[in-house]
């Protein structure tokens, strides 16, 4: 599948009021960046696709009403995604934070295909005008030093092609992976760098930010 914008009208509309999922980025205390929105090309057509316009439209009242983060943790899904979420699961968070967890992602419309596999067009998506606001108001929110922002390894790659041919996110564009250990967590300020979770994450490093998040809401709820 190549490596485009959705064609569904009805996830573009979602999209459209909410570019992230899970709780508001401007508003959460915990941000977990991703890339891009994938799903599938037929996404409108599957049994449960009720439940992931449930979740877009409102992703905070979705994982209070469902007891899971993310629609892909249901058990009538078993497609491609839910390596991710579950792994991301096993953090064990509550859902009583389900309102200070968002997943944003740097291109603000639904995609679908790898973006891996078309890097012109992934590019051109990017920096297009009309993901510029989006970027714009991410780099807002990621730069707010009260947040716990997490990014994936391979991110940060993009954010220094954002900031070359946009001047944003110079924060984050200047970490340094050159002395950092992808198998383990690496903190710079509140950003911590990591290997995705759809990729070989040891249960060790997830542990370690089930530690990081825990100890960031303890400090939270004291203040």
């Amino acid at each position: 599948m190549t490596f485009q914008k959705h064609p569904s009208k009805k996830l573009q509309d979602i999209y459209s009021k909410n570019p992230y999922q899970g709780a508001a980025p401007l508003t959460a205390k915990i941000i977990f960046v991703g890339r891009d929105p994938n799903w599938r090309i037929d996404i409108e057509e599957q049994s449960y696709f009720h439940f992931i316009s449930e979740y877009l439209e409102d992703g905070v009242t979705f994982w209070e009403k469902y007891n899971v983060h993310h629609p892909f943790m249901l058990k009538i899904y078993s497609g491609d995604g839910k390596k991710y979420h579950r792994g991301f699961s096993k953090i064990n968070l509550d859902k009583k934070f389900a309102k200070d967890v968002s997943f944003a992602e740097l291109i603000g419309v639904p995609t679908v295909g790898m973006a891996g596999k078309n890097k012109k067009l992934f590019k051109e998506i990017l920096l297009s005008e009309e993901n510029r606001i989006h970027l714009q108001e991410l780099e807002s929110i990621l730069h707010c030093d009260n947040k716990l922002i997490f990014i994936a390894w391979g991110l940060i790659e993009n954010f220094k092609l954002i900031y070359k041919e946009t001047g944003l996110f110079r924060l984050i564009a200047s970490i340094d992976k050159s002395s950092m250990d992808i198998k383990t967590l690496n903190r710079v300020n509140n950003y911590v760098i990591h290997r995705h979770f759809s990729d070989a994450i040891s249960n060790d490093t997830i542990d370690k930010m089930s530690l990081e998040i825990n100890n960031y809401l303890d400090q939270e709820i004291k203040h």
